[in-house]
């Protein structure tokens, strides 16, 4: 049975990735897409709580961004 599939990512997320693998390469530390992806999850696994702390705490702040700017526009839109 065949252990490789294709992966469909951002166009941004794929330029993010040669960029991770560019580094590794500066470090003479090569490693394929499917192996620097097993090592980010494995570290995700290992500091999941951190990991989920910081998604939302960057909702939050986003949240906030979103309601601040809804504001500004509602505020243009009547006073126009």
């Amino acid at each position: 049975m065949d252990d490789e599939t294709t992966m469909r990512v951002f166009k941004r997320d794929a330029l993010i990735m040669k960029q991770l693998q560019s580094l590794m390469d500066l470090h003479n530390k090569r490693m394929t897409q499917a192996e620097l992806f097993h090592c980010m999850f494995d570290f995700l696994a290992d500091y999941d709580e951190e990991f989920f702390r910081e998604i939302e705490e960057q909702k939050k702040i986003n949240n906030k961004l979103v309601n601040e700017w809804t504001k500004i526009i509602f505020k243009k839109m009547r006073d126009a």
